[in-house]
């Protein structure tokens, strides 16, 4: 998915419609739940997360 995201999004930016719901005890305005977010792929820091293995811990 990195390199896929590299390949094919590199200095571009990608917008992304984000909508809250179920907000568990408070109460969202139906209009106002909605947000589109843009991201600049550049800044990312597109590596790898590290392997976490809990049984060395």
């Amino acid at each position: 998915m990195l390199k896929f995201l590299k390949a094919n999004y590199s200095g571009k930016g990608v917008a992304s419609a984000i909508a809250a719901s179920n907000a568990s005890r408070y109460s969202l305005n139906a209009v106002d739940n909605k947000v589109i977010v843009i991201i600049d792929v550049n800044a990312l820091k597109l590596e790898p997360l590290p392997k976490y293995n809990s049984l060395t811990k």
